[in-house]
């Protein structure tokens, strides 16, 4: 025993010893930190993610509100088109020149405003309001055609067959449209993840 206590008071033992130490200490400190600083870190990309995702949410929640609101508007136009529609072929008569017949059905829905439309309705619900407008705007033109060399009354001419035809799909069309567009209208925000 006494052979080791001189050796550790040995000029090279006490030396070996600090150096084992030092590098002892270093490895137990480094670990520390690099432990304390991934867990750090980890807290500071969880919080990163979850700033992100609120962001996220709260700009697809002003979509939606957007959305809903055109979708509104245009619900409201395209059933005012439908119930004029509705009225001619109750009447079995074109509509005066004094109604009005927007040549376009989504005339005062901005290009933006219809693209973030889309972005929200499926394809099929979609194309079924865009078929809907095309329906509506042949009826428009059929009507412009059928009063041309006709003298201004309060009733245009009857509506022929094909007249009414056109009309009737553009009613129904039209119908499909308005559900369509007042679900999207009515839409709510998913809750939050």
């Amino acid at each position: 025993m006494s052979l080791i206590l001189l050796a550790i008071r040995s000029p090279g033992a006490i030396a070996a010893i600090t150096a084992g130490a030092a590098v002892l200490g270093a490895l137990v400190g480094g670990a520390i930190s690099g432990g304390t600083t991934y867990a750090v870190d980890a807290r500071r990309r969880d919080f990163d993610r979850s700033e992100h995702q609120r962001d996220e949410w709260r700009d697809r929640e002003r979509e939606l509100v957007m959305v809903r609101g055109a979708a509104r508007i245009w619900a409201g136009n395209l059933t005012r088109c439908r119930g004029t529609l509705v009225s001619t072929l109750q009447r079995g008569s074109w509509l005066s020149e004094d109604v009005h017949l927007t040549t376009r059905a989504n005339a005062e829905i901005p290009y933006e405003d219809l693209k973030l439309i889309a972005s929200f309705l499926t394809t099929e619900d979609w194309l079924a309001v865009r078929s809907a407008i095309r329906d509506f705007e042949h009826v428009v033109a059929f009507r412009q055609i059928s009063r041309q060399n006709i003298a201004p009354s309060a009733y245009g001419p009857d509506l022929d067959e094909h007249d009414r035809e056109v009309t009737d799909v553009a009613v129904t069309a039209l119908g499909s449209a308005v559900r369509v567009l007042d679900a999207l209208g009515a839409r709510e925000p998913e809750i939050r993840p």
